[in-house]
C-alpha cells in the first residue's frame, strides 16, 4: 500500500514550502495508518481536484499494529504529536507513530527511494495534465521545474492558478487576481519583507 500527498500551490504559499513539505509527509503516513483521516484522499491524481489531497493506492493492509517507525527524507520529521496524543488518551501506552530522519535518504533506503520514485511519477503525470488546461506555459516540456525557458514565460506571462507566488520571480511582481503582471514591487517593500524574514528567523532561533 502506498501513499502520496499533493499541497497546491495557495496552501504552500500560506504555510512556505519547508512547512508544506512537513504537512505532505504526515498526510501520506496518516493515510497510510489511519482510516479516519481528515483530508481527501482519492484513488488518482488529477488536476480536477481542488485544494491538497492525498492519493492512496495498493492493496488495503488491515493496520493491527500497535506502533509505526517512519523513515523520513531530509534532516528534519514532522510532527505526529497530535496523532500520538490522541492515541494515548484512547489508552495505549506507546507513541504510535515514530519516525527517523535520514539526510540523502533515497540513496540509503529502499523505501525512501520507492517513495521519492511514486512522488517524481504523479507529479510529473500531473504537470502532463495541466499542460492541457495551461499549454502557454509549456509545463510538459519542463515539469514546472524553473528552467531559464520556464522563467522567461513567467517573465512574459505572470502566474497560472497552480505556479507559487511566493517564489521568486513571481514574489518580486505585483498581480492582479487572475495572475497578470501589473508591475515589479518596490525595492523599498522587497527589503522591508525580506528584513521581516530574518526577524522572524532570529525570534526562533532565540526562542
Amino acid at each position: 500500500e502506498w501513499a502520496v500527498a499533493v499541497v497546491d500551490a495557495p496552501k504552500i504559499d500560506e504555510i512556505n514550502i519547508l512547512q508544506a513539505t512537513m504537512l505532505g509527509m504526515k498526510m501520506a503516513v496518516e493515510t497510510l495508518i489511519l482510516r479516519d483521516v481528515k483530508w481527501n484522499v482519492v484513488n488518482e491524481a488529477s488536476v480536477k481536484e481542488k485544494g491538497s489531497y492525498v492519493v492512496r493506492g495498493g492493496p488495503l493492509l488491515m493496520n493491527e499494529e500497535k506502533k509505526y517507525h517512519v523513515l523520513i527524507d531530509g534532516n528534519r520529521s514532522p510532527s505526529f504529536d497530535d496523532t500520538n496524543q490522541k492515541h494515548q488518551k484512547e489508552g495505549e501506552e506507546e507513541e504510535l507513530i515514530s519516525s527517523t530522519p535520514i539526510i540523502k535518504g533515497d540513496s540509503l533506503e529502499y523505501s525512501i527511494a520507492a517513495a521519492s520514485i511514486l512522488a517524481k511519477v504523479t507529479r510529473d503525470a500531473l504537470m502532463k495534465d495541466y499542460d492541457a488546461l495551461y499549454p502557454q506555459y509549456e509545463l510538459e516540456r519542463h515539469k514546472g521545474y524553473p528552467t531559464a525557458a520556464h522563467m522567461k514565460l513567467v517573465w512574459e506571462l505572470g502566474a497560472s492558478p497552480i505556479h507559487r507566488r511566493s517564489f521568486a520571480p513571481l514574489k518580486h511582481m505585483v498581480l492582479d487576481e487572475d495572475g497578470k503582471i501589473l508591475g515589479e514591487k518596490k525595492e523599498e517593500e522587497k527589503k522591508t519583507k525580506s528584513a521581516g524574514k530574518g526577524a522572524g528567523r532570529r525570534r526562533k532561533t532565540k526562542k
